[in-house]
């Protein structure tokens, strides 16, 4: 025969051991759930504009300042990027630039302008694309 005590602790023992296979249960069946709905509902279709943005901008100049093999800093215009042609030479425009399909750099007209590709993969810029020059670098100081 069992005591008032041990009655009470096998109980709520008891009482604990229902509630862990409850909780194991309930987590189990979200695990299933999770996988069945994730297996069988579609992906979300892209947006039309999401579609049609192309956003590589790996052939992008930088905007920041570059230093020479000889120590010397070199630093496009304000809002400008700064790139090096084809001959190792240091070229800079007044905003964004990009290579174009032949190598060179084609940069925006505009002070800090952007740049980009149309659907037939050419560079295309705000106010008009001009080729890079050396001559819009300024030296750091």
């Amino acid at each position: 025969m069992l005591m008032g005590g041990e009655r009470v602790a096998r109980s709520a023992a008891n009482n604990m051991n229902a509630l862990a296979k409850n909780v194991l249960l309930w987590i189990v069946i979200v695990l299933v759930m999770t996988a069945v709905f994730s297996r069988y509902m579609q992906p979300a279709r892209p947006s039309a504009l999401s579609a049609n943005l192309k956003l590589n901008r790996a052939d992008h100049a930088p905007q920041t300042c570059l230093t020479t093999s000889g120590g010397e800093v070199i630093c496009p215009p304000p809002n400008g990027s700064i790139a090096a042609d084809a001959a190792g030479r240091a070229v800079c425009g007044r905003g964004e630039c990009s290579k174009d399909t032949d190598g060179r750099w084609l940069c925006s007209t505009e002070s800090g302008g952007y740049v980009g590709r149309n659907g037939a993969g050419k560079v295309v810029c705000t106010g008009g694309c001009e080729p890079a020059s050396g001559s819009l670098c300024e030296a750091g100081r």
